[in-house]
């Protein structure tokens, strides 16, 4: 039987440093960060060359108001034995899954809240998410036409039975909100930002809407709501 070795004894070498966070109660269990022109909380980026060895960096967010404060931590070698424990032995030579990337969703009241902020502010706050003194999101999902974080109901094509998609057209939520949103936020990134994008809905026309609210899409339109997805 093949007996795995836990490495314990993790202990705090150094405490990181960051902007810290600027907490602002709304009555609420947890705080908010407060952002501003001025000011935003950020964390300090680590570099490969800071992990060497047993050297792990972790980050503290608490329900008080800590956010990704970071801590250095390393693994002593002292071993630990324990009768009838599980164990599990990790080869990091073995991998599966690849994590291409984290991110966030662009939507219309994420842009047209972003948009009411001034400049500096609205460069402040996509730093915090994309630059690389922020963290550094690379993917962005961006829903086509509206959901239920629009100010109101619309698809890219509205006009009943059009069979070839001929109206079909970006908004100016689009225009105006979204797409500024997600090129100031590649010009602040250090990385090509991944967009992907899914409809909320299909146009109504192309639904069958029941009582009920329920709906699904017309077998009729499977083909042109493909289309309307390559368009």
């Amino acid at each position: 039987m093949n007996i795995i070795l836990f490495i314990h004894a993790i202990f705090l070498v150094v405490s990181g440093k960051a902007d810290q966070c600027v907490p602002r109660s709304y009555d609420q269990d947890s705080v908010i960060c407060v952002c501003n022109a001025t000011y935003c909380d950020l964390i300090e980026p680590t570099t490969v060359d800071q992990l060497t060895g047993n050297v792990v960096r972790h980050y503290i967010s608490t329900i008080e108001g800590r956010r990704l404060e970071p801590a250095t931590l390393q693994f002593s070698t002292e071993t630990l034995y324990i009768a009838n424990a599980t164990y599990f032995q990790v080869n990091k030579n073995v991998t599966y899954q690849q994590i291409l990337g984290f991110g966030g969703a662009m939507t219309d009241s994420a842009s047209i809240n972003i948009d009411s902020l001034s400049e500096e502010t609205q460069n402040r706050l996509l730093s915090a998410y994309f630059s690389p003194e922020g963290i550094t999101y690379s993917f962005v999902r961006v829903p086509m036409g509206g959901s239920d974080f629009s100010t109101h109901y619309y698809a890219y094509d509205d006009v009943v039975n059009d069979s070839t998609l001929e109206h079909f057209n970006l908004t100016e939520e689009d225009y105006l909100f979204k797409i500024p949103s997600i090129k100031r936020a590649q010009s602040l990134s250090n990385v090509q930002l991944k967009l992907f994008t899914t409809a909320w809905s299909a146009p109504d026309w192309m639904k069958n809407i029941q009582v009920d609210g329920m709906s699904s899409l017309k077998q009729e339109y499977y083909q042109l709501w493909a289309d309307y997805y390559v368009k």
